[in-house]
C-alpha cells in the first residue's frame, strides 16, 4: 500500500474514532447558553445532519495537520505506548489550525485552546490502537462474519466494532447465575463506534448481560430507536 493510499485510510480511522468523542460531547452537552451542533438530549435529526459536516471538517484539518508518522501508521507499527501520554498528544497537535480551535470554543465542545489535548488524546489513542491492534482472539473464534453494516443504526460506510452482547466484564456473574446457556456468552453484535459507545452508556455491564443480551431486545427499546434515528443521520462526504 501507498503511503498516500495509506493515509487516506488511516483518515477514514481517525474520523471515525473522533466522531465517536464529537457526537458524545454533543448528546451529553448541558449548558444552553452556547451554540448546539445537534439537539442535545433531545437528539433533534435536522441538526444531526450539520454535525456530520462539522465532523468531517473537524477531522480534517486536524489529521492533515498530524506529523506524517502519524498519519501514515500500519498495523505493523506496535511501538507505541497507550494510553497515550499528556506530552506525547501535544507534540502530535501542536500543528493544529487555529480555525479548529476556534470552532470546537465557538460550540462549546471546548472551553478554550488549552483543553485541545483533553479532547484528542483519547481520539489519538484510539486511532493507534485501532490500527496496530489485531481484533481479539476470542472474536475470531465465534465464526462470527463481520457484517456490512450497524446493527442499531443501519449505516454502512463507517468501521464496525463488535459488542459482547454478555459484556466479558459480567460474563462470571451471568455463568455463575446460569443467566444464559453457555453458547450465547460468545455472542457478538457489530455496531459501530457511536452506537457501541451509546449502549455502554444507557446500562451497566450487569443489566446489558442479563437483560439487553441480544440485537433485537436492544433495538426494541424506546431509547435506542430514538438514538439510532438520531445518529444514522450523521453523514459525511467520501473522501
Amino acid at each position: 500500500m501507498t503511503s498516500e493510499s495509506n493515509a487516506s485510510a488511516n483518515y477514514n480511522t481517525f474520523r471515525d474514532c473522533l466522531s465517536d468523542t464529537l457526537i458524545q460531547y454533543c448528546v451529553t452537552q448541558k449548558d444552553a447558553s452556547r451554540p448546539r451542533l445537534s439537539g442535545s438530549t433531545e437528539l433533534d435529526p435536522v441538526d444531526s445532519s450539520d454535525l456530520g459536516e462539522f465532523i468531517d471538517y473537524i477531522a480534517s484539518e486536524t489529521f492533515q495537520s498530524l506529523p506524517s508518522v502519524f498519519r501514515n501508521i500500519q498495523v505493523e507499527d506496535a511501538d507505541y505506548t497507550l494510553p497515550m501520554t499528556d506530552e506525547a498528544a501535544e507534540r502530535a497537535l501542536q500543528a493544529t489550525p487555529t480555525t479548529v480551535v476556534d470552532s470546537l470554543v465557538t460550540y462549546g465542545l471546548l472551553d478554550d485552546g488549552e483543553e485541545l489535548g483533553k479532547l484528542l488524546t483519547p481520539v489519538l489513542t484510539e486511532y493507534i490502537k485501532t490500527l496496530t491492534v489485531k481484533v481479539r482472539s476470542e472474536i475470531q473464534q465465534t465464526g462470527l462474519n463481520k457484517l456490512d453494516e450497524c446493527e442499531i443504526c443501519g449505516r454502512g460506510w463507517v468501521p464496525l466494532t463488535a459488542h459482547h452482547l454478555v459484556p466479558r466484564a459480567a460474563q462470571a456473574k451471568a455463568r455463575k447465575r446460569a443467566w444464559h446457556p453457555e453458547w450465547r456468552m460468545q455472542s457478538i453484535a457489530w455496531l459501530c463506534r457511536a452506537c457501541h459507545s451509546f449502549v455502554h452508556r444507557i446500562e451497566t455491564n450487569e443489566e446489558l448481560a442479563r437483560n439487553w443480551s441480544t440485537v433485537e431486545l436492544l433495538v426494541g427499546r424506546d431509547d435506542v430507536k430514538k438514538w439510532a434515528a438520531w445518529v444514522g443521520r450523521v453523514r459525511w462526504k467520501a473522501r
